[in-house]
């Protein structure tokens, strides 16, 4: 049994089975799939940025100018929350397609 160290030089399944149905073309079916959802993933969270307002109230609020309405105490039903959820939820999904991306390449390097 080889160790992490060597393991991880030589690459981690040289010499260990892989099972049938993982051949090199399911693998690379993965990798651009996952390279697929990485770029519209990265692409809408992009748009959903630059769709939201710019936050100018920092200074207004240090000198208690800060206004409260009834549109600002309800943002996360506004298209303005809206649009922070989506970027919460798509930069999640670029940063997870991202790390599979890389292990799928970092795992299958000799497939």
């Amino acid at each position: 049994m080889r160790t992490l160290v060597s393991a991880v030089g030589q690459g981690w399944f040289d010499d260990w089975s892989r099972p049938t149905w993982m051949s090199i073309e399911f693998i690379s079916a993965i990798r651009i799939t996952l390279m697929v959802l990485l770029l519209v993933s990265a692409a809408v969270m992009v748009v959903c940025i630059l769709l939201q307002e710019a936050k100018s109230s920092g200074l207004g609020a240090i000198t208690g100018q800060g206004t409260d309405s009834y549109y600002s105490k309800n943002k996360g039903r506004s298209l303005e929350g809206v649009l922070k959820r989506l970027t919460i939820i798509f930069s999640i999904l670029t940063i997870s397609f991202t790390v599979l991306f890389f292990v799928t390449l970092q795992i299958f390097t000799a497939a």
